[in-house]
């Protein structure tokens, strides 16, 4: 049976409950992910976790914009499906073992990421 990394997001910073995760190296995982996120306006936010090695984000600071960024999904791991409210399961291929980046594509800064830890 595959392990299982449970993520919470939720409507305060930071969005991700906890500041680090953990995965098995070599092996796919189930990464099961509540969103519990809102806008400002009060209603639910469908959102899009992406995951990516922390020395290549797939959202990083643009170059010479503060309070910018530029979003690349290419360089992700792994490109969860946009969802919520609620809780969505899906299956992560084998990652290397390092340390990755989970960010929130819709969100910015670095309330919206947390570290995986695969070993």
């Amino acid at each position: 049976m595959p392990a299982t990394v449970s993520v919470t997001l939720q409507a305060g910073r930071p969005h991700f409950a906890r500041s680090r995760y953990h995965a098995p190296a070599g092996q796919a995982f189930t990464l099961k992910i509540t969103n519990s996120l809102f806008s400002t306006t009060g209603k639910p936010l469908r959102v899009t976790l992406l995951i990516s090695p922390s020395d290549g984000p797939a959202i990083a600071p643009a170059p010479g914009r503060p309070g910018s960024g530029i979003i690349d999904p290419g360089q992700a791991s792994f490109v969860a499906p946009r969802h919520g409210p609620g809780t969505g399961v899906f299956t992560v291929s084998a990652l290397a073992a390092g340390t990755y980046v989970m960010q929130i594509m819709e969100a910015w800064g670095h309330e919206s990421s947390a570290a995986l830890i695969v070993r």
